[in-house]
């Protein structure tokens, strides 16, 4: 039984089939040779055919003369390096029914090798970030967080990675401290199947006074002074009526002080009066 084949070359004796095959990468030709079957099933034709392949000018493969009744022949052409291959199918004594088959004539080309996987290394550990201090309403872009973490991996080697720094409930005008995770970006031929992340704590301090302002002192004197104030009305009230007369008593001696005063001067201004007109006198 004759074996199918889908692909190929036919020809007829004689014949030559050139290719340039420079630069292509081809390893091998392989066929399978022989007479056309149709040929075969025509009983004894005088069919007759030499297949011969040249490399680069060069005879490397001779098949002899083959006829209707020889089976068909598989061939492998070394074509390393190879630029040129010549197929011929010669005639025998005559060219009568000389069908000569390249069946599933091919190329062969070595696949390229698979560039070996590059290793890659497993995050084991993160260094742990020195907590941070910041002044009180320092906002988010300006607490001075590293830019970049150490990290440790599974071959014992210790690299730094860039980090992002986030705190969801940071407050610069809550003064405490707040927890901040650093999400890593991983490179190539490294990995993080833990999802490890960074992590420091930020203290935002107390609020400071306000000591800017110079009539803080000022003011604070005059609560004083009202506080006392205060106090005092606060006690003349529970003394009540009695304290009020005292008040009123005392507002009266001061009067008649100024009374008594004003008569000594004016007493001694008539007794200077008088001896100055006697002095004239004399």
């Amino acid at each position: 039984m004759p074996l199918p084949m889908k692909k190929g070359l036919g020809a007829h004796a004689s014949s030559e089939v050139a290719y340039n095959i420079e630069g292509q990468g081809y390893t091998a030709f392989e066929s399978y040779i022989g007479i056309d079957y149709y040929q075969v099933s025509q009983g004894n034709v005088p069919s007759s055919v030499t297949f011969r392949v040249l490399v680069d000018g060069e005879e490397k493969y001779n098949s002899g003369e083959m006829t209707v009744k020889d089976p068909m022949k598989k061939i492998k052409i070394d074509l390393t390096g190879a630029s040129t291959i010549q197929l011929f199918a010669d005639m025998g004594e005559n060219n009568y029914n000389d069908h000569a088959d390249w069946a599933d004539a091919k190329f062969v080309k070595s696949l390229p090798e698979k560039p070996e996987k590059p290793k890659v290394n497993k995050i084991t550990s993160v260094d742990k970030v020195k907590d941070v201090e910041v002044a009180y309403g320092t906002k988010l872009k300006d607490i001075p967080l590293p830019k970049e973490v150490k990290v440790e991996l599974d071959n014992g080697t210790t690299v730094e990675l860039p980090v992002e720094w986030s705190c969801e409930k940071y407050n610069a005008e809550v003064a405490g401290k707040y927890v901040f995770t650093g999400t890593l970006t991983v490179p190539e031929g490294i990995e993080n199947p833990d999802g490890l992340m960074a992590e420091t704590e930020v203290t935002v301090k107390e609020k400071p006074n306000d000591t800017t302002n110079p009539d803080n002192s000022g003011n604070n004197g005059s609560h004083s002074n009202n506080n006392s104030n205060s106090n005092s009305n606060g006690s003349s009230a529970d003394k009540g009526e009695n304290h009020q007369g005292a008040v009123e008593t005392g507002d009266s001696f001061g009067m008649m002080m100024w009374i008594s005063l004003l008569a000594i001067l004016t007493s001694a201004g008539v007794i200077v009066v008088y001896f100055l007109r006697r002095k004239n006198r004399r």
